[in-house]
């Protein structure tokens, strides 16, 4: 059927009269990518790519970005340390098929979140961003989901390079001015372990005790696989929400080097694949 008006109101949202529809609303499209790696979830048309890359699935720390600078209008709160994560922040909820997810940080074109634990584990799932006194939608995208999503932090905040780790002995920060030595453990820090826990916290509540995944993760270090027997700890961090904390010892035969290659696999899938997204740690 033919268009037979365009307009936008004061928000940008597009609406469309046509002969079949009546009235369509469009509303601002939201990229959405994994906290840690930055990989795509779904609606990252930036590069010319439109296809999601990656999943998000339950219990993982993920971005939504706006395509317009000002798209979360009334936003631009800042960064949230209140615990429990609640789920309003500046006005602003984030919703995954209607469930309100808890909001770490809050911008005019940025919001960082926890995907809620009832999220689906496949298929998609509808993100929107909802000015709760009004209902306004601010911007909507499609999520692809998984029932894992595994990432590790940065240091550098890209999902690439040196990752967020501490030398367990000491409890200082892994780099390559502090290499963790073989035959000692290392606290990887990451997030997408998936709903799959001992016991799931409250959606933005800090985990109580040692909250375990079932399953062990498959840790590669240097391109050689660590004996599942060496991995201590697979579970949620106690100190944060989101956060996905593996414990593991370096194997005595790993060659040292301050960019060494680390990978996790769980439930069949990859942390990254390929060199471009390549992460490391540091090993005397």
């Amino acid at each position: 059927m033919p268009t037979l008006a365009l307009t936008q109101d004061s928000y940008g949202n597009l609406y469309v009269a046509d002969g079949s529809n009546r009235v369509s609303i469009h509303y601002p499209a939201v990229a959405t990518t994994n906290g840690a790696s930055f990989l795509c979830a779904g609606e990252c048309t930036w590069g010319g790519n439109s296809d999601a890359q990656y999943y998000l699935a339950p219990g993982v720390i993920a971005s939504a970005f706006a395509y317009s600078g000002t798209q979360f209008v009334g936003t631009g709160v800042g960064f949230n340390n209140v615990l429990p994560v609640p789920t309003t922040v500046g006005g602003v909820q984030l919703l995954l098929n209607g469930l309100a997810s808890p909001l770490f940080y809050v911008g005019t074109s940025q919001i960082n979140f926890v995907v809620p634990w009832k999220a689906p584990t496949s298929g998609t799932a509808q993100l929107q961003v909802v000015q709760r006194s009004t209902g306004l939608i601010l911007g909507s995208g499609t999520v692809y989901m998984n029932t894992v999503a595994p990432a590790m932090f940065t240091a550098n905040s890209n999902g690439v390079g040196q990752i967020a780790a501490l030398n367990h002995a000491d409890g200082t920060v892994n780099s390559p001015s502090n290499p963790v030595a073989r035959g000692a453990y290392i606290e990887l820090y990451g997030t997408g372990q998936g709903a799959a826990v001992s016991e799931e916290p409250a959606d933005g509540a800090l985990p109580s005790g040692l909250v375990s995944t079932p399953a062990t993760p498959q840790v590669f270090i240097g391109g050689s696989q660590v004996p599942s027997g060496d991995i201590q700890f697979s579970g949620l961090a106690p100190c944060c929400v989101g956060l996905w904390q593996i414990n593991v010892q370096i194997p005595e035969s790993t060659a040292p080097g301050n960019q060494v290659s680390l990978l996790v696999n769980y439930e069949n899938t990859f942390s990254f694949f390929d060199s471009a997204h390549t992460t490391t740690i540091a090993v005397k």
